[in-house]
């Protein structure tokens, strides 16, 4: 009997010591996320900084006609959905709403293009291809972080004791890229 305790006992250890450990990996990967996620914050919001100062220095030189407002309202959009995102950024709905503000702004920006100026136009351009070049970057980072998460939590036997602890899988960020042609 003492034997058959003894073992009991040292198993009971090791599962505590795992099930400690699988939980401790889990959170590093979830702050792992959590910390790419607040890079791709910081590309959009530059982006949005350099947008709205383009918009500003364009106001200035034309008479509001309706599309610049459509053109902040946008900006405006992306810039709440970046804020939900901020304090919730695994919510699978929060993602969406940003990835479709991020749509809206491409489409809008690609009318302004079309039907703006030639100084217009270089402002934009200039802002367009500074996302191209900044945000797949990060956002690369951001899908190898919730990737390498998914597959953790779903891994035998993490999955019953991450199920139990309340890790949910991570949403991906799916971009559109819309209508950016910049020729």
């Amino acid at each position: 009997m003492d034997m058959t305790w003894l073992i009991f006992c040292a198993v009971l250890a090791l599962a505590m010591f795992w099930a400690v450990g699988a939980h401790h990996r889990l959170v590093r990967m979830r702050a792992e996320i959590l910390r790419q996620w607040h890079l791709v914050d910081t590309v959009w919001l530059q982006v949005l900084v350099r947008l709205e100062s383009a918009l500003g220095a364009h106001a200035l030189q034309q008479t509001p006609e309706g599309q610049d407002t459509d053109l902040q309202q946008r900006c405006d959009e992306l810039l709440g959905a970046l804020s939900q995102a901020r304090v919730q950024p695994m919510n699978a709905d929060i993602m969406a709403t940003v990835s479709q503000a991020h749509a809206q702004l491409m489409l809008a920006l690609s009318q302004q293009m079309k039907q703006g100026q030639a100084s217009d136009w270089h402002s934009l351009a200039a802002v367009l291809v500074r996302m191209k070049q900044m945000l797949p970057a990060t956002l690369a980072t951001y899908h190898v972080a919730v990737q390498t998460y998914n597959q953790a939590i779903e891994v035998w036997p993490v999955r019953p004791l991450a199920r139990q602890l309340g890790f949910s899988p991570a949403m991906r960020l799916e971009l559109k890229a819309g209508p950016m042609e910049l020729a």
